[in-house]
């Protein structure tokens, strides 16, 4: 969940010097196609052409461009969804209406430490050592493997060697001594959703595992046993009368002594333990209590390992949803409840971050 991941489909915002906007949509390909700002984009950011893709121009299409001799800071976001131009104006003021501060809705940048010192402010990527080939999952691993990503995986292990031909020509064509840089976007909605994919994984897994024929079968068969035991502990409890002995509760002494009071509770208890045993005696000759104990701590202990992957998500997605304040800003000042579009991008996102339901373990 902490590796840095390539951007995933939505949209990359840019507030040059706080006063000039770019805008720029990311393809599910992690592609960025530059757009005006000011006309909110209304159908998802549609992937590159196969011969865009077969020429390979994913790789400077990874990349923007800023004027550094005209501009001296970028305040950059990314967002699940595009904003409206009210959303616009009120990022640019960057107050709320309730004066609260919006600056921590973006990466502030400064335009001469990313050029001249690009280690300083993110990954400085240069011929010898591109470094996002192991920090980034994408360029890192040639397969997702076993993970699910909600948001999907497009590798480009197999771009590594595209990617360091486009650093030596811009280093070279730009006067980049000290690498090109990569910096890492904040992405709390998409990180939320991803926790959230990943919780309701480990769900449908242990759903899965409970629901297998064979476990299914043999779980039922194990807990009718147990109840069984139970049964016959309870039959041999309504068996015995509640004053087994009363004839004898008081015994005259041969002697002349004075009487032996008996203790009638004691003596039931006794004889129902006994009565107990004979059950539960008869029930064993029918099956092997041992195996069936040790089958049912072996399935315990999987299901609860199953169990302990789904509560650690559940714990790790309600701290981000909570309590992360980037998440809160974003889901109060990214959307306009003015503008239809934006309102159904707010109900299609956090659908997205809050779908699955409760995932506490059984009773």
């Amino acid at each position: 969940m902490d590796q840095p991941r390539t951007l995933r489909q939505g949209y990359l915002y840019v507030l040059l010097d706080k006063a000039l906007w770019q805008a720029y949509q990311v393809t599910p390909e992690g592609a960025l196609r530059q757009f005006n700002p000011f006309a909110m984009p209304r159908a998802k950011p549609q992937p590159l052409s196969e011969k865009c893709i077969k020429a390979d121009h994913v790789t400077p299409a990874s990349f923007i461009n800023i004027n550094t001799a005209r501009h001296s800071e970028a305040w950059i976001a990314f967002s699940s969804d595009p904003w409206s131009e009210s959303v616009l104006h009120r990022y640019e003021i960057g107050f709320g209406q309730d004066k609260t501060s919006l600056e921590p809705r973006f990466l502030k940048l400064d335009l001469k430490a990313a050029r001249n010192d690009p280690a300083s402010v993110g990954i400085a990527m240069t011929e010898d050592a591109l470094q996002v080939d192991q920090q980034v999952l994408e360029y890192a691993s040639p397969t997702a493997g076993d993970f699910n990503s909600v948001h999907g995986f497009c590798t480009r292990n197999h771009r590594l060697e595209a990617l360091r031909g486009f650093v030596r020509v811009q280093a070279q064509c730009e006067h980049l001594p000290n690498g090109v840089l990569a910096v890492v976007l904040p992405d709390p909605v998409g990180l939320v959703q991803e926790i959230n994919h990943q919780r309701a994984g480990w769900v449908r897994e242990r759903q899965a595992f409970e629901a297998d024929p064979a476990n299914h079968y043999k779980f039922f068969t194990s807990e009718t046993l147990k109840r069984l035991r139970e049964l016959c502990k309870q039959a041999a409890d309504d068996f015995v009368p509640d004053r087994p002995n009363a004839g004898w509760e008081i015994m005259p002494s041969e002697a002349g002594s004075p009487p032996i009071f008996g203790d009638p509770a004691r003596e039931r208890a006794e004889q129902v333990e006994h009565k107990a045993q004979s059950l539960i005696a008869r029930l064993d000759e029918r099956y092997d209590e041992a195996a069936r104990a040790a089958w049912e701590k072996t399935f315990d202990a999987a299901r609860d390992r199953l169990q302990q992957q789904v509560d650690q998500m559940a714990e790790l997605y309600e701290s981000q949803i909570r309590h992360d304040p980037l998440f809160r800003l974003i889901e109060r000042y990214d959307y306009d409840a003015r503008n239809v579009y934006s309102v159904a991008a707010y109900i299609q996102t956090l659908e997205l971050c809050l779908r699955g339901g409760i995932t506490e373990a059984p009773p």
